[in-house]
């Protein structure tokens, strides 16, 4: 019996379990076959253009080689090779009436002798559209179980306290994780998110910037002094910390030559306990802005003041071997590891506070304890931290740190790290300030207004009207940042509205916004016209007939994004434990898909006359296009809730 596909689940697209009958229809017909692409790919590829003679394409050599029986040597593989192929395409649509999309013809290319399988487009039309405009309530959600947590870490905002200013970057990194969060979860992931953003100032500037404050987001945590005295028992007891004896040597010999040095050793030395536990309290202040509960006084007792002795009586620097931790258990370091820089962590900085670097791992402990308290023991936690190339390095020591000194917790996750460049301005920008997100706001909605009063004229005014320019602005914005490979530096045009070189890069998501409220205010005259009587309601869907749709145009618009959206949206993700540090998290994709399927989209629109004259022989064409509209809107929508976008119905 031949062995089941072992591929695409039921939230995978269409495209790869139809590859996946295909392939498991050539086992079962012992069918000499090889996978494309030294088995990365499949032996039938899926073409994109020009779809009127097929959909489906098998290279010539690959067919040659599929129908030859083995071995491909034998002096009698070429005997009735024609008939063979024909004896194929029968077998290939008679099996396909138990696939997902059935075969309605195949034959030879006279272009290149490939040969091209041209599926029934009426059957197809009625499946997809089916399963898009069912699944419509649990848009977004996949059908399995969980398949664990991610807990998103977003420690790369920076704000300017005094000002309240969100940086572009910052912004971009506040964007990406509330995407990232999306993605995991329509990829059957929970998730929780940390953003540490402790400035009550900022909230009227996310509100108005569209961040996303979910219910899902982990509040920050107070590091209390217990919390400090394990960080620095973790540090005594671990075996890779190292003393620095040239220093050690170097600072005896200070001590020795000034008496003024000494007479401070004697002040400190009556009072190490107090100075050492101030130290670690004023930096984990200054690292934890958000942790008002934190707790300035010293109860420590004599009995606690261990870590103080190995600070100010032995006066040794302690450092972590990050270097020997990697090698012992095998981290992979390099392009695709952890950066082949990282050394010796610094326990104790110059001034005399506790390394950053260490509160960074106490935070991060104290969080995933907070998680374990809620999570069933068969739950798997991964750990994702979003991080600028600028912090990239510092990060990845807060990783490494992490799982040296509290490896009993560690050593249970995974952890991962997304990296995301920086944002600059390509041109207009005229003053040395770099511009605020706040800024940039405000230049696009200045924009928007100035492009809609020039369209609309002086009734662009008014609550309605503002609100409406606010959340096109917002998309615009998050299509500019979103839209680029996520490693890549975002270049933002800057320029005012009345430049003769502005670029209309930046109006995707108005152009997206805009197509979906035309679909919206179609249905909406559809439904207007129903109640006045000149249309009769939109009919069953099993009694439509999408044979009607005979526009290529309608085709591919199906082809192209109704059946491979599902499949993008698991794409996004790829592969979430690559085994080393890395994850590349294909957080453009969705902005791209969106752009494309509302250039079609317009095209379509523009040229097509959805609602027709209220003529017998017309409507049942009218009610087709109507319902693959219906679900195109809805992969839209679909695809807007990942960003955090609420589209309008009407512009």
């Amino acid at each position: 019996m031949a062995a089941p596909c072992m591929g695409p689940n039921i939230d995978t697209d269409g495209f790869k379990r139809f590859q996946c009958n295909f392939e498991t229809f050539l086992i079962e017909r012992n069918f000499h076959r090889r996978k494309q692409g030294g088995g990365k790919g499949y032996i039938l590829s899926k073409l994109t253009k020009s779809l009127k003679d097929g959909e489906f394409r098998i290279p010539p050599v690959l067919l040659k080689e599929a129908l030859t029986t083995p071995p491909p040597d034998s002096p009698n593989s070429e005997i009735n090779f024609s008939d063979r192929v024909q004896n194929f395409c029968e077998d290939v649509i008679k099996a396909s009436k138990s696939w997902i999309y059935r075969v309605q013809e195949c034959k030879i290319s006279k272009v290149d002798s490939s040969l091209l399988l041209k599926l029934n487009r009426s059957s197809t039309f009625h499946s997809v559209i089916c399963d898009v405009i069912g699944s419509k309530d649990r848009s977004n959600e996949s059908s399995q179980q969980s398949k664990g947590i991610w807990f998103i870490n977003n420690d790369s905002v920076r704000i300017n306290t005094e000002n309240c200013d969100l940086t572009l970057a910052d912004l971009r990194s506040l964007y990406l994780s509330d995407h990232i969060g999306c993605l995991l979860k329509a990829n059957g992931f929970e998730v929780v998110r940390r953003v540490n953003i402790g400035n009550e100032g900022m909230n009227l500037s996310l509100k108005t910037l569209d961040v996303d404050n979910p219910t899902d987001c982990h509040k920050d945590i107070s590091i209390t002094d217990t919390d400090l005295d394990i960080l620095v028992k973790g540090v005594q007891n671990s075996q890779y910390t190292v003393e620095d004896s040239s220093r050690t040597l170097q600072q005896k010999t200070c001590v020795e030559d000034s008496s003024r040095t000494l007479q401070q050793k004697s002040c400190v030395a009556d009072s190490s306990r107090t100075l050492e536990h101030k130290a670690c309290i004023d930096d984990l202040k200054g690292c934890h802005e958000n942790s008002p509960n934190l707790n300035l006084h010293n109860p420590h007792s004599e009995k606690d003041s261990s870590h103080d002795a190995t600070r100010t009586e032995s006066k040794v620097p302690l450092f972590l071997n990050l270097r020997n931790f990697i090698s012992d258990y095998g981290l992979p370091m390099g392009r695709h590891g952890y950066d082949k820089n990282i050394s010796k962590l610094q326990v104790w900085n110059e001034d005399g506070k506790l390394c950053k670097i260490l509160t960074k791992c106490a935070v991060l402990q104290k969080h995933v304890l907070s998680l374990q308290e809620k999570m069933d023991s068969k739950t798997r936690l991964h750990i994702l931290h979003v991080v600028s190339y600028e912090r990239r390095f510092t990060q990845q020591q807060v990783d490494i740190a992490w799982q040296m000194l509290y490896n009993d917790t560690a050593k249970h996750y995974h952890q991962v790290h997304c990296l995301y460049g920086s944002v600059i301005a390509r041109k207009g920008q005229s003053s040395t300030q770099p511009l605020t997100a706040i800024d940039f706001y405000h230049l696009r909605q200045s924009q928007m207004k100035q492009a809609w009063v020039m369209k609309y004229g002086s009734d662009v005014q008014g609550d309605g009207w503002d609100s409406t320019i606010a959340a096109m602005t917002t998309a615009i914005i998050k299509f500019e940042l979103l839209s680029i490979t996520a490693r890549n530096v975002v270049k933002l045009d800057t320029s005012d509205c009345d430049s003769s070189e502005v670029r209309s890069d930046h109006k995707g998501g108005s152009f997206v916004i805009y197509n979906f409220a035309r679909l919206s205010t179609l249905f909406a005259n559809y439904h207007n016209a129903v109640k006045q009587g000149v249309y009769p309601s939109l009919p069953d869907i099993s009694s439509v007939d999408f044979s009607l749709l005979r526009e290529e145009e309608e085709w591919e618009l199906l082809f192209n994004y109704l059946v491979p959206y599902p499949g993008l949206v698991k794409d996004c993700i790829g592969d979430v434990t690559p085994g080393n540090p890395h994850v590349t998290i294909a957080t453009h994709k969705i902005c791209q898909f969106l752009i494309n399927v509302s250039r079609d989209l317009s095209s379509y629109y523009g040229r097509v006359h959805v609602l027709t004259e209220p003529r017998s022989h017309l409507l049942p064409t009218m009610f087709a296009r109507l319902y693959l509209l219906t679900a195109v809107q809805q992969i839209m929508k679909n695809g807007l809730a990942l960003l955090n976008i609420t589209p309008l119905e009407q512009v």
